[in-house]
């Protein structure tokens, strides 16, 4: 069974959200919707396959990669890397921004905010519940879906 690279990022933000749920920093879909989902389906398979390569080869290649931050950020990537929406803290062409308000904002709560707000309350860091094992043990698990 062959899965489209939009949905191996579909079950990667899924699995992010039930490992924030686990660790009680977030409610469901307060970190990923069905809206963001629709999002990523509508990509190209080319910019989902480079996002999806991106992610493994960071987690793959630094073991210190993790967290919550724009290298592990399917949506960051997607802006960031291939279509230069990321303009210094803003972010103006970001989806998930424009729905949960953009992750970089202080100005302002954001979904992100209150996330990470809830993980230092609990005394971490979000690498700390979402480290590159659990990272790559999640893309592990996408992967063997692949091969089926």
């Amino acid at each position: 069974m062959t899965i489209s690279n939009q949905l191996k990022l579909i079950l990667f933000m899924q699995a992010k959200q039930s490992v924030l749920m686990a660790h009680k920093v977030c409610r469901e879909g307060q970190y990923f919707n069905s809206e963001d989902a629709t999002d990523i389906a509508g990509w190209s398979d080319e910019d989902a396959s480079r996002v999806w390569t991106s992610i493994s080869w960071t987690l793959a290649s630094s073991p210190s990669a993790g967290g919550l931050g724009t290298e592990v950020c399917p949506f960051c990537l997607f802006c960031l890397l291939y279509h230069n929406f990321y303009i210094s803290e803003s972010c103006p062409g970001c989806p998930y921004g424009k729905r949960h308000g953009v992750c970089s904002r202080r100005d302002v709560i954001t979904s992100y905010g209150r996330i990470i707000s809830a993980i230092y309350n609990k005394g971490m860091y979000s690498t700390e519940i979402l480290d590159n094992e659990t990272y790559r043990e999640i893309i592990d698990t996408i992967e063997r879906e692949v091969t089926g």
